[in-house]
C-alpha cells in the first residue's frame, strides 16, 4: 500500500516563519500528521470493507440463484407427485374393481 509522506519539520518551520510561536508550530505540525495518518487508515479501511460488501453481495447473489434452482426441483417434484397420486388411486379403485369383479 502507499502512503502519505508528510514532512512535520518543514511544516513547524514554515509556521514559524510565519509568526507561529515554536511550540505551538510544532504541536500543530504532529497534529495534522496525526490527523493525516487516521484519515489514511480510515481510507484503507473504507476500501477493505467496500470488497467486502461487494464480496458478500456476490455471494448472497449465488445463494440467490441457488435457491431458485432449489425452488424449481420442488415445483417438478410437486408435479411429479400429483401424478403419482392420481396414478396410485387409479390403479387402488381398478385392484378394488378386480376383486369385487371376482367376488360378485
Amino acid at each position: 500500500m502507499t502512503s502519505v509522506s508528510f514532512d512535520t519539520l518543514k511544516f513547524a518551520n514554515k509556521l514559524k516563519t510565519a509568526a507561529i510561536p515554536p511550540a505551538h508550530a510544532e504541536a500543530e505540525a504532529e497534529a495534522l500528521e496525526e490527523v493525516l495518518k487516521t484519515n489514511l487508515q480510515e481510507s484503507r479501511n473504507g476500501k477493505a470493507l467496500a470488497r467486502l460488501e461487494a464480496n458478500m453481495e456476490k455471494g448472497f447473489a449465488e445463494v440467490d440463484l441457488r435457491f431458485a434452482q432449489i425452488n424449481q426441483r420442488f415445483s417438478e417434484v410437486k408435479g411429479e407427485m400429483r401424478l403419482l397420486k392420481w396414478m396410485l388411486g387409479v390403479i387402488v379403485t381398478d385392484i378394488a374393481a378386480l376383486i369385487i369383479k371376482a367376488f360378485f
